[in-house]
């Protein structure tokens, strides 16, 4: 049976879509109305009952997040200026000074202290991010002092750069001519593992700025594939995630409830950082005689599952790992700025020393 529409019919069908817009105005004033009162009540909640403002005022010259000098550098995203002195002043917004510290690097970017073991048979590498080089510490105060002081038969040499991930440490260690830079054949590494490394090794809105950085993948076979930036790689979602990132620093609401993106990983991803760490291991091993040992720093203990996870795949890689059990005190961070403290340092250098002594160091 043949169907005839009159039309009239066809009226009241296109009368049927008609927008009301007076209701689509007065939905989006309710929306606006919800949004600027759950604004408001984060701002409260945030001013007056978690306290977390972090407010800085920064010297000129201070460049960056954290205050450091670096340049750019086509693979790693960038490194640490070389043959360097600068001052690196970091105030709240009350004018009180949080540090005021000197950073001295040498032709290699790594950071110089005051002792230097020039007669050691050994070398002692330190490789992480700014936890390791000893952000807003002085010379004195940093992890790479108090080892050097404890082990007079290694020279130390601190390559932790600010921001780095597990995938970073491993280019620079491939890149780098670590065995021309380093004169000892004989010693140790020492990795520092940040559960951060995951998210930006990976790359998240957490860490939106850090997407020059290498993308690493695994291919079908099981080896590590470098495709250059991780913004090169992954460029909507590189872009998505600045664009939240920037958002959620400028919202009260959602800092409050502090979403970020990816919301979780997965199995093959948490393998994936653990692979990088193995593989910088194996790229070790290659170039000097020594133990390669992996540090997970007590005071950063945020992401549990996943660093467990890690953990245990280091370990059926025969990497030893070294972890501790610390309270977690205020004064073990520089207030209101999130690294570790000279007070920490001074409580643990001891207790990795001790550590250290029992992988033979």
């Amino acid at each position: 049976m043949k169907i005839v529409y009159s039309p009239r019919d066809i009226l009241v069908q296109k009368n049927s879509f008609r927008i009301d817009w007076k209701g689509l105005v007065l939905a989006s004033f309710v929306i606006l109305i919800l949004l600027v009162s759950a604004e408001l009540c984060s701002y409260l909640i945030i001013k007056f009952y978690k306290n977390t403002s972090t407010t800085y005022i920064q010297e000129p010259g201070d460049l960056g997040i954290g205050t450091y000098k670096s340049i750019a550098d086509p693979v790693l995203g960038w490194r640490m200026s070389r043959d360097d002195n600068y001052q690196s002043i970091l105030k709240k917004a009350d004018g009180n000074v949080l540090y005021d510290v000197n950073y001295r690097t040498d032709s290699f970017g790594r950071r110089q202290v005051n002792v230097v073991n020039e007669n050691a048979q050994k070398h002692l590498i330190i490789w992480g991010d700014s936890l390791s080089f000893g952000t807003g510490l002085s010379k004195e105060q940093t992890l790479q002092s108090g080892l050097a002081k404890s082990f007079p038969n290694y020279q130390v040499y601190n390559y932790s750069v600010h921001g780095y991930g597990p995938h970073q440490i491993l280019m620079q260690i491939r890149q780098d001519k670590l065995e021309q830079q380093i004169s000892q054949d004989n010693g140790i590494a020492v990795y520092f593992f940040n559960p951060d490394y995951i998210l930006r090794a990976l790359g998240s809105s957490q860490t939106s700025w850090n997407f020059s950085s290498p993308a690493i993948t695994v291919t079908d076979d099981g080896k590590l594939q470098y495709h250059g930036s991780i913004e090169a790689m992954y460029p909507i979602r590189s872009l998505w995630f600045k664009f939240y990132a920037k958002l959620k620093l400028n919202s009260y609401l959602l800092s409050l409830v502090g979403l970020d993106f990816p919301i979780k990983f997965n199995d093959s991803d948490i393998k994936l950082i653990a692979q990088l760490i193995i593989e910088s291991a194996k790229e070790y091993h290659a170039k000097f005689n020594g133990s390669f040992i992996v540090v997970f720093h007590p005071l950063y203990n945020n992401m549990k599952s996943e660093t467990a996870m890690i953990r245990t795949y280091l370990e059926s890689n025969n990497i030893p790992t070294l972890s501790y059990d610390m309270p977690i005190l205020d004064e073990y961070y520089i207030p209101r700025e999130g690294h570790p403290s000279a007070k920490f340092n001074k409580i643990f250098i001891p207790m990795l020393m001790e550590s250290l002594k029992k992988e033979g160091v």
